[in-house]
């Protein structure tokens, strides 16, 4: 380590597979420190990329390992861009340099994601934003001289989806449908009367059920990552809550808990261990098609808003209730249904001053 002429400070590295030996300059003694830190640490976990000879690849991958550390990504968050990089963007960008991608390869590349793959806007919207934050990680590190993200429009959706309704009459169907099944009638009746999402039923555990003041604990969910395992992880948007539980529900509870002595004698254990996540939502698709109805599993959270709505439960509480964090959340999600109500509304005010006038 040296100061040159100019006031900079070098040092020569030996880079393993290159040919000449690397000048890494700082603007202090302690930066340039810092930077062969981050360069050892980069040649021992094999993620050291020539800027020169940087595929797209090589960057994403890069990127990932920072961003990883940096953003403090859930190990399922991990895994899901590991997916996308080994599944999605090699496959098709191959071994194009970094400096070589402009705009129009990166606009093709969404197109052929949905007119030959079939993903939708909101999976293109994934890889916009895996696509962004390593480019974003090139420019700042001198990788490209421009971003050509910045130039690339963040895929649009055209058409909003808009959930089916479950009204009182589909949800009686469901239950009578389910028949004897008591495990998988109870991870509805949970999903309908706590609006649980399905990630967060099947993290419940024995200890999260305070029987005698009828409370549920939610603050953790169960992901399938893209590596087919399944993880732990706070709960979406890492909102946790005390949820005040209705007898009946607490009485289900009960009687399962006594259908399973042996393991309810541990605090820890999954109240659901016997039923997978993804088993449930196929048995729920078999469940409502052989019913003929358009329902998703997610939509037991939906009919549990629709219940409060209609019961004159304000917007506020109904998002408190299920989590959300901004009460226009609730509203936007359950436009639909407010709508139905207004009109509902307006014709009993209707109704009322038009028999005072007459």
């Amino acid at each position: 380590m040296f100061k040159r002429k100019d006031g900079r400070w070098q040092e020569n590295v030996y880079i393993p597979g290159e040919k000449r030996y690397r000048a890494v300059t700082a603007k202090s003694q302690q930066a340039l420190c810092g930077k062969l830190t981050d360069l050892k640490y980069e040649i021992k976990h094999d993620i050291y990329v020539n800027p020169s000879n940087a595929t797209l690849c090589d960057i994403i991958k890069e990127s990932m390992e920072f961003n990883k550390i940096s953003e403090e990504w859930e190990e399922t968050t991990y895994q899901l861009y590991i997916y996308y990089l080994n599944k999605v963007f090699k496959p098709y960008f191959n071994k194009i340099l970094i400096q070589q991608v402009r705009p129009y390869h990166i606009e093709r590349f969404y197109e052929y994601r949905k007119t030959k793959k079939g993903n939708s806007a909101n999976t293109c919207q994934k890889y916009h934003a895996v696509l962004s934050k390593a480019f974003y990680y090139a420019f700042k590190n001198n990788f490209i001289k421009t971003n050509p993200m910045d130039k690339v429009d963040r895929p649009k959706i055209k058409k909003k989806f808009k959930p089916e309704v479950c009204t009182e009459e589909k949800f009686s169907l469901l239950i009578d449908k389910v028949g004897n099944n008591i495990t998988f009638k109870l991870v509805i009746l949970i999903a309908a009367t706590l609006g649980l999402r399905r990630s967060e039923i099947f993290a419940l555990k024995w200890s999260d059920i305070d029987f005698e003041n009828r409370t549920v604990n939610v603050e953790k969910a169960m992901v399938l990552a893209a590596d087919k395992k399944y993880y732990d992880k706070d709960t979406k948007n890492m909102v946790t809550s005390i949820m005040k539980t209705p007898k009946f529900l607490i009485d289900e509870l009960l009687k399962y808990r006594q259908t399973k002595k042996l393991i309810a004698m541990n605090g820890n254990s999954l109240i659901f261990d016997s039923l997978k996540a993804t088993s449930c939502t196929h048995k729920f698709i078999k469940l409502r098609d052989e019913l003929g109805l358009k329902l998703r599993f997610h939509d037991m959270r939906h009919f549990t808003a629709v219940i409060m709505l209609k019961n004159g439960v304000c917007d506020k509480e109904i998002a408190d209730w299920l989590r959300h964090k901004q009460v226009s959340t609730t509203k936007e999600i359950y436009e639909h249904v407010l709508d139905e109500m207004r009109n509902k509304n307006s014709d009993i005010i209707g109704n009322a001053i038009q028999r005072t006038i007459k």
